[in-house]
């Protein structure tokens, strides 16, 4: 990461988050605003970018694996850089370390940061609504993890994870999961 020093590097669309989340792992790494040249392409728009010699390297933020990722590594090899798991903690609640595997596309294992993906309800929401979404999802998290690699992480936060992030579940929630012995 230090070595992106005055390099081309993109933070993703204009006003994404990741933008925001860029700028903030390059300043744990020492890295300010002025310190490389930042441009704001689009997931794509980077990847051609990077296969053309114009930028240095992308910041993506999505589920891996990250489609434009993998279209970029079957036109030309890529390298994936790692994020400290120090950094991410560092990096404050909500961000953690996430393991991506070698594959046809990585030589070797390589941590990153990532944002568990999560649903939120309005707490002006009926309860058998939230209720029903739940229990649908959950009644279907086999067919959502094969279509889609967050599926395979999702779950009901328990009773203390929540206290300690200060959220407080929907009623609906908290029925479902108290039905299941969840909770």
């Amino acid at each position: 990461m230090e070595d992106l020093k005055g390099k081309r590097v993109s933070l993703g669309p204009v006003g994404s988050t990741t933008n925001t989340l860029g700028m903030k792992l390059l300043g744990f790494y020492g890295i300010g605003k002025d310190d490389f040249k930042g441009q704001f392409l689009g997931w794509e728009k980077g990847s051609d970018a990077l296969m053309d010699g114009l930028l240095d390297a992308t910041v993506y933020l999505g589920v891996w694996p990250v489609a434009s990722v993998q279209a970029l590594a079957l036109r030309k090899p890529i390298r994936v850089l790692a994020i400290d798991p120090a950094i991410v903690k560092k990096m404050g609640t909500g961000f953690t370390s996430f393991p991506i595997p070698a594959s046809e596309h990585l030589d070797k294992p390589v941590s990153v940061i990532a944002i568990p993906s999560s649903y939120w309800f309005r707490k002006d929401l009926p309860e058998d609504v939230v209720y029903n979404i739940t229990k649908a999802v959950f009644s279907n998290i086999d067919y959502i993890a094969k279509v889609h690699n967050a599926g395979k992480q999702f779950r009901i936060m328990s009773q203390k994870e929540l206290e300690a992030k200060g959220v407080a579940a929907h009623p609906g929630v908290i029925k479902y999961a108290k039905e299941k012995n969840l909770w």
